[in-house]
């Protein structure tokens, strides 16, 4: 119940009934893990580090089998807050102050500017996607996913996990974060520049973000559809799991996204890409001066003739030479 009630973010309903539980239950792993989760999606993050640390001294996996690694994610968020509210009071202080400088770590404890093969080595890939999967607005995650991604060479997938840490940490204030995703993004475009060969393309520019934002907007679509349709099924008290729902999902034409390749692809850009802007306007301008030409070419004959068969004959005799 007191899960339920804090997927439904009724915080007073959801602490009553943990704290019952703790009262009948003392020290069970369940309650401090829940409550846990519970202020760490308040934002109290001080009571869900107190609340995991408990969580992990009962059962060292911790939730989700992640181990650490939600507690890590918590303490990370802890300093990022602190980091952008001394930034404010900065600013607030003293006119044309910036935020303060960011955390200089992941929630892992590597160094950003340490690279991805680094994060790599020290990261447990399951782990991470696992925490995607339970908290999908954590921007670092995202990031340490896009470095071992990007050692692995799947620059595809970690173009996207590198985009979307970016984008998050924007949306969250969180504007350092978001320029070291954004560099890492470049670092993958800069891998395909020195690796490319004639026959690919490479394409930068607002299209190719708008490709990214819309991929991630399907994604939104689906679920919200699958949780529509999980929905009715539970009113109807029918199986939920998810076998059941996907063929249904499915039936109703809710689709997942298709992933395209982005930025960097073999074939030729298209006409709706920005790609070769001046080489296109150049051929174009060139197809406009040669139609101009033979149309002048064709005036010009015109005029000719017509001139030629308006002369007067000549009166003159004659003469052989």
């Amino acid at each position: 119940m007191g899960a339920a009630y804090t997927k439904l973010g009724l915080w007073e309903k959801a602490q009553a009934a943990f704290e019952g539980n703790e009262e009948r239950h003392p020290n069970a792993y369940e309650t401090a893990s829940n409550l846990g989760v519970m202020y760490k999606k308040m934002g109290e993050y001080s009571e869900a580090e107190t609340w995991i640390r408990k969580s992990l001294q009962i059962k060292s996996g911790g939730h989700m089998g992640l181990g650490d690694y939600y507690l890590l994610m918590i303490q990370w968020k802890q300093e990022q807050g602190q980091s952008i509210e001394t930034g404010q009071a900065a600013g607030a202080a003293n006119a044309g102050g910036s935020q303060s400088a960011p955390r200089a770590k992941n929630f892992l404890g590597v160094a950003y500017d340490a690279g991805p093969a680094k994060t790599a080595t020290v990261a447990n890939k399951e782990y991470v996607v696992t925490l995607i999967k339970n908290d999908i607005a954590f921007s670092d995650a995202y990031l340490v996913l896009g470095d071992i991604l990007f050692v692995e060479e799947d620059f595809q997938m970690a173009l996207r996990a590198y985009y979307r840490a970016s984008s998050l940490s924007n949306e969250q204030k969180f504007v350092a974060h978001g320029r070291i995703a954004r560099d890492r993004q470049n670092a993958v475009i800069e891998q395909w520049r020195s690796a490319s060969h004639p026959g690919h393309v490479i394409e930068e520019g607002p299209g190719s973000d708008q490709q990214l934002e819309e991929e991630v907007a399907a994604a939104a679509d689906w679920l919200e559809n699958y949780q529509r349709t999980e929905a009715e099924f539970i009113e109807k008290g029918l199986n939920v799991s998810f076998a059941a729902l996907k063929p249904e999902v499915k039936k109703r034409g809710f689709t997942k996204p298709r992933l395209l390749e982005a930025i960097h692809y073999e074939g030729t850009a298209t006409a709706e890409t920005p790609q070769l802007p001046i080489t296109r306007v150049a051929m174009g301008l060139f197809a406009v001066f040669v139609a101009l030409f033979v149309l002048m070419s064709f005036a010009v004959v015109i005029v000719v003739f017509f001139v030629l068969r308006s002369r007067p004959p000549s009166s003159g005799k004659m003469v052989k030479t």
